[in-house]
């Protein structure tokens, strides 16, 4: 698009940022930065909305160069952030163009920024092509998801031994919660009516291999024979794989979905010929 193209419609302001220092892990909820903006320690405040890579948080706490935080509030789940991300600390430092846009519809932006004394030209500024995706009337993702009521972070190994694990979680509301940050790992909050969960299991490359309806229920039980069929993996030794969890309601995946991964041993599995009765009567 030429320059002429586009039109002025809103502004905002700069919000305070800075950089993690290490990584932080999804059950993680203290942060150490560096690197803060401006020097704007003042718009930083207990109880604020902020944002590292995809997930939002709140702050819980800010003690010298350490931020407490809540972890995977709104419609995001926590997720793994590498040494150097930025965490900005936006809450009302936001900005709008007051105009509604459909589910769907393509929007081309671009941003000047301003100083004192000057504006960036937009034929400087690179474009922004952004694509709305029904964010806003998407349910909320399931929340305090735990593994064998143990982090869902942790991989668990369905063997011999341990044939199954049991994966539970709570509720979230977009609705009951719009004026609300409540975080990944706080009690439940009740669901939208009709809003039903689904898991779906992916082999180490990403390969879709099922995806498993759970309805309401908010629990699931996971099988090794049962997921060693369905990733045609029979006496292959270990087989890393991973589930996506996530909620629906009206045809409406949720905006994440919360990743669990697992390894399967496989040893003497033997050929999954005959396995057929058993699908599906192990996952509820």
């Amino acid at each position: 698009m030429a320059a002429s193209d586009y039109t002025q419609r809103g502004g905002g302001t700069f919000c305070t940022v800075a950089s993690i220092v290490g990584p932080l892990v999804p059950t993680a909820n203290a942060v150490q930065i560096t690197g803060l903006s401006f020097d704007n320690v003042d718009n930083r405040v207990v109880g604020m909305l902020a944002m590292i890579g995809s997930e939002l948080v709140r702050v819980d706490g800010i003690s010298g160069n350490t931020v407490t935080l809540g972890r995977g509030v709104g419609d995001t789940v926590p997720v793994r952030h590498e040494g150097g991300s930025k965490i900005w600390f936006f809450d009302t430092d936001v900005g709008t163009d007051k105009t509604e846009y459909f589910g769907s519809q393509a929007v081309a932006v671009k941003v000047l920024p301003r100083t004192l004394t000057k504006v960036v030209p937009i034929e400087a500024s690179p474009p922004n092509n952004l694509v709305f995706n029904s964010r806003f009337i998407r349910p909320y993702p399931p929340a305090q998801v735990k593994v064998d009521a143990g982090s869902f972070a942790t991989v668990v190994t369905l063997d011999a031994a341990k044939p199954s694990m049991t994966i539970t979680w709570v509720g979230r509301n977009r609705v009951s919660q719009a004026d609300q940050l409540v975080a990944f790992d706080e009690p439940s909050v009740t669901p939208e009516p009709g809003t039903t969960y689904r898991a779906r299991l992916f082999t180490q490359a990403g390969v879709l291999k099922r995806t498993f309806d759970i309805g309401a229920a908010q629990t699931l039980t996971v099988e090794r024979g049962v997921s060693a069929l369905d990733l045609a993996a029979a006496d292959a030794g270990d087989v890393p794989a991973y589930l996506l969890l996530d909620s629906m309601r009206d045809g409406y995946a949720s905006f994440q979905a919360l990743r669990i991964d697992f390894i399967i041993d496989t040893t003497g599995l033997g050929t999954p010929s005959g396995w057929g009765v058993a699908w599906g009567a192990a996952w509820g």
